[in-house]
C-alpha cells in the first residue's frame, strides 16, 4: 500500500493504481482529501467527488467566458455544455444569471456530474442529461429523457435558439467532430454564441 503527503496531509492507505491515478490529477486542484473510497477535489470554491476505484485522468476546463460573449443583456442565460464531464465548467460558473443544461455521453462521467452538482447545491442552475455518444446524429427518439437515446440535435431543436444563449463544447471533443455537428443543424437552431473549449466559433 502507498500513502501521498499533500497539503500537509497523509493521504492512503492506496493501492498502486490508486495511488498512479491520484499523483496524476492531484497538481491540477488546490487540495484533496480521500475518504474511504471516495476522493474529493478541491479548486477554488468548488468541490468534485469520484470513486476512488473509478477514477481516471480528469481534464479540467477553465470556468471563462469568452469576452466575445456578452451575456449582459439577459435577465439570465441558459448555457448548453456539451461534453459537461465531471462539471469543471458548468459548476463553478452557473448562478442566478447563468444557468445550464448539462449534457454528457460517458456513463461514469455523468455520475460524476450528477453528484458534483448536488454536492455544491447547484442543482436548481444545472440539468444534467445523459445523451448519445453519436454527437452528430439526427435520428429522432420519441422523448426527452436522461437515456443514452436522446441526441444532442433534438435537445437543440427542443429548445430553440430564442431560449438559448450559448453552446459550449468541451476541449475533448475534437475540432472535426464540432463542426461535423454543426453541419447537421440548421443555422436558424442556433444560438448566438458557439464556443469550443474556450475558443468562439464563427459560422
Amino acid at each position: 500500500m502507498k500513502y501521498i503527503d499533500f497539503n500537509s496531509k497523509r493521504l492512503g492507505p492506496l493501492t498502486v493504481d490508486q495511488y498512479e491515478i491520484v499523483i496524476n490529477n492531484i497538481d491540477i486542484f488546490d487540495d484533496v482529501n480521500i475518504l474511504g473510497d471516495k476522493v474529493y477535489f478541491y479548486k477554488d470554491s468548488t468541490r468534485y467527488v469520484f470513486n476512488l476505484n473509478k477514477l481516471t485522468e480528469l481534464q479540467l476546463a477553465s470556468p471563462a467566458i469568452p469576452k466575445e460573449v456578452d451575456l449582459s443583456d439577459e435577465e439570465y442565460s441558459l448555457i448548453l455544455d456539451v461534453g459537461a464531464s465531471f462539471g469543471s465548467f458548468c459548476i463553478p460558473l452557473a448562478s442566478k444569471r447563468i444557468k445550464f443544461i448539462a449534457l454528457e455521453y460517458d456513463f461514469d462521467f455523468f455520475d460524476s456530474l450528477a453528484t458534483n452538482i448536488e454536492l455544491n447545491k447547484k442543482s436548481s442552475l444545472i440539468q444534467p442529461v445523459l445523451i448519445s455518444s453519436d454527437l452528430a446524429s439526427t435520428k429522432k427518439t420519441n422523448s426527452i429523457n436522461t437515456t443514452r437515446n436522446t441526441t444532442l440535435y433534438e435537445i437543440i431543436k427542443l429548445l430553440e435558439s430564442k431560449h438559448l444563449q450559448m453552446i459550449r463544447f468541451d476541449k475533448k471533443i475534437d475540432e472535426k467532430t464540432v463542426k461535423n455537428i454543426l453541419s447537421n443543424i440548421n443555422k436558424r437552431l442556433l444560438p448566438k454564441h458557439l464556443i469550443h473549449d474556450n475558443a468562439y466559433i464563427e459560422i
